[in-house]
């Protein structure tokens, strides 16, 4: 019997399962678009949840070309240089397009759970004479911890160690 005759003997839908799918069908196989809206941001729509396999911080896993990537970045496709995505519907197996946004890390961050913290673990305010910045990725540290942590590395203050 030819090929042709084989698949023909199967009946469609079994030769078409035996296809091999494309990367866009395996994707989307693994997307139920009837996801949560976001309370914080109707206006944005349903989330679009990734169903398959997450990663520790919950978002979706996708092989790709024989790796593993974040599932958004199959859709949504590279960013540039010291930008990344702001999940905006803080849902992280949402994988729906319009609720991403490419920022800074500061941006990210600020707009994030840390972001809207008021006060250090240790009670301090976030305000701005008690906040440091750090340049390299726009993070909030506590003066006021930093100075007990300084004061703990340099050890106590001694008649053979004068205060600098």
């Amino acid at each position: 019997m030819s090929l042709y005759g084989y698949h023909a003997s199967l009946g469609l839908s079994a030769a078409a399962k035996m296809m091999p799918k494309t990367p866009t069908e395996r994707f989307w196989e693994k997307v139920n678009k009837d996801g949560p809206i976001p309370e914080h941001c109707p206006e944005l729509g349903p989330c679009w949840v990734w169903t398959a396999a997450l990663n520790g911080n919950g978002y979706g896993m996708f092989w790709l070309d024989g790796q593993m990537t974040l599932a958004y970045h199959f859709l949504l496709g590279p960013i540039p240089a010291g930008k990344e995505r702001d999940h905006l519907c803080r849902n992280p197996p949402c994988v729906r397009d319009g609720h991403f946004e490419v920022v800074t890390h500061q941006v990210n961050m600020a707009r994030g759970v840390f972001g809207k913290r008021t006060h250090c673990p240790h009670g301090h305010p976030y305000d701005g004479a008690n906040t440091l910045i750090v340049k390299t990725t726009g993070a909030r540290q506590c003066r006021a911890c930093a100075r007990r942590r300084m004061a703990v590395l340099e050890g106590p203050v001694t008649a053979d160690k004068p205060p600098e």
